[in-house]
């Protein structure tokens, strides 16, 4: 009698994924572009096939590690840009959502007010990151409150927000000081995230008594008060202090924000620079040197 083999029911095998997920696509000194435009260069790749990527030009080291997924080749591969195209369309759309939030008259006054900025040589007096010197001024048909054209004129930056922003400060301004001049006047400090300015308030009061530099990175909201007249609200996202910061002082401040510097999102962050790591060797550990900044990020 002949015996029947059991049935062996075929298998397809599992799908390899996008041509960007593959260990081996990205390597390192690729070009590569995030979802927000952001081009960057590849600094490391681990086993894992998880990818760090570093910002041309930048005395910082490469941002943290993240998936793959995150960025797409920026040229001379075809996958890539056709799908970096299409994530391209989708935050287009997600940002024409976004934008009915407003009120045509919101958007009405802040276009007219963007088109009134005037270019200025403002500089950064300490700031941990500045653009070059690059900052705007109000322009002079702008209805914004007399005191935020004595504050803001000149440290404006450009703005990567997609909503009614005014602009972008990372110079060090006396926030404490402008809050309490202004804070009836069409301000308020709204944090990004759930940190409660109470919190960023008292640890930023703190690092002023040291005598630290201590600058908020801050985007600049309109608000259309009920006169018609321009108000602003502070949307702080992180707080910078330039330099090494004792040990002592750094754990103080985490304390206050009620946080390690393992947690997220109210992380404390120490980003060294290039030329401190040896060689180029981005994966070496982070050291501490004059060229740090240290910051505390809840966004």
């Amino acid at each position: 009698m002949k015996l029947r083999l059991p049935f062996r029911r075929r298998t397809v095998p599992a799908a390899a994924g996008p041509v960007w997920t593959q260990p081996g696509h990205f390597r390192r000194g690729d070009e590569v572009v995030g979802r927000n435009g952001f081009i960057g260069t590849v600094a490391y790749v681990t086993d894992d096939n998880r990818i760090g990527v570093g910002s041309p030009g930048w005395k910082m080291g490469p941002a943290p590690i993240g998936d793959v997924d995150m960025v797409r080749h920026a040229a001379n591969c075809s996958p890539c840009q056709a799908d970096h195209a299409r994530r391209q369309a989708e935050e287009q759309l997600r940002e024409a959502n976004y934008q009915d939030r407003w009120s045509i008259e919101e958007r009405n006054v802040y276009d007219a007010v963007m088109a009134d900025m005037r270019l200025t040589t403002g500089s950064a007096p300490g700031g941990p990151c500045p653009s070059n010197g690059t900052r705007y001024a109000f322009g002079p048909n702008s209805p914004v409150r007399e005191w935020m054209r004595t504050e803001f004129d000149g440290h404006m930056v450009d703005s990567e927000s997609p909503s009614l922003s005014l602009g972008r400060i990372w110079d060090p301004l006396d926030w404490l000081r402008i809050e309490r001049e202004h804070a009836g006047d069409g301000l308020s400090i709204v944090p990004w995230g759930d940190l409660p300015w109470a919190t960023i308030r008292r640890a930023y009061a703190y690092l002023q008594e040291t005598g630290l530099t201590v600058v908020l990175d801050a985007d600049l909201e309109m608000a259309l008060l009920d006169d018609g007249t321009v108000g602003v609200e502070v949307w702080p996202s992180h707080m910078n202090v330039e330099g090494v910061v004792p040990d002592e002082i750094e754990q103080q401040v985490n304390t206050i924000l009620g946080s390690t510097p393992e947690d997220y999102p109210h992380s404390a962050l120490i980003w060294p620079s290039r030329p401190d790591r040896p060689g180029t060797d981005y994966t070496a550990p982070y050291r501490r040197s004059t060229y740090n900044h240290t910051m505390w990020l809840w966004a």
